[in-house]
């Protein structure tokens, strides 16, 4: 999925079915659905037990209760906690 510069405008004019990926905090999407968008923070991890690589995706909040910033910021926290919990497994 390209990247792009996300800007509260350009989020209220999703369409649905789109898969918005922020250029500034690698890992933060926008799902937009017909009724609602969604932000998630979605990182490739590694399963300590079978070795296997597998995609983590974490639910920040919807559209408009979070902005923009706000959801940049809840994902560098939820990557974070992300990688620390693979590097300690």
């Amino acid at each position: 999925m390209p990247l792009e510069r996300l800007t509260q405008e350009r989020v209220e004019k999703a369409k649905p079915g789109e898969f918005l990926c922020d250029d500034r905090v690698t890992g933060l999407m926008l799902i937009s659905q017909k009724r609602v968008k969604t932000w998630v923070a979605q990182r490739e991890v590694k399963d300590a037990e079978t070795g296997i690589r597998k995609t983590a995706r974490v639910k920040l909040g919807r559209v408009p209760e979070i902005s923009v910033q706000e959801a940049r910021d809840k994902a560098k926290d939820e990557l974070g906690a992300l990688r620390d919990a693979r590097r300690a497994a």
